[in-house]
């Protein structure tokens, strides 16, 4: 490629404007969708825990299987400790949406 090319090629590239559309998404956005995705993930363990009986050890594992999870895609988020009671009240949010499914379902009310 002759060096006009290449210098017409970069200035058309310096030209381009960034788009807005793309780019990295608001905290607020990030953080919300990390709460909902904890209470999504521990539904169906909530529901699970409801039929073992309690303080067992399935009861126990229903409960904290889904924290190291939680934890890997909140520090991927690159929040810090601070925002632990948030995702821990979204999965306890889980646990109890799950265990009224399960009561719902079978009729233990």
């Amino acid at each position: 490629m002759p060096a006009w090319q290449v210098i017409a090629f970069e200035m058309r590239i310096d030209k381009i404007l960034p788009n807005p559309y793309y780019g990295p998404m608001h905290p607020l956005v990030t953080l919300i969708c990390l709460i909902l995705l904890a209470l999504a993930i521990n539904v169906p363990f909530g529901y699970l825990r409801q039929s073992c009986e309690k303080f067992t050890f399935g009861w126990y594992f229903y409960v904290h299987i889904s924290i190291p999870l939680i934890i890997y895609l909140r520090i991927k988020a690159g929040f810090s400790w601070k925002l632990i009671p948030l995702t821990l009240g979204g999965a306890v949010a889980g646990q109890i949406i799950g265990g009224y499914l399960h009561r719902k379902r079978h009729g233990n009310q």
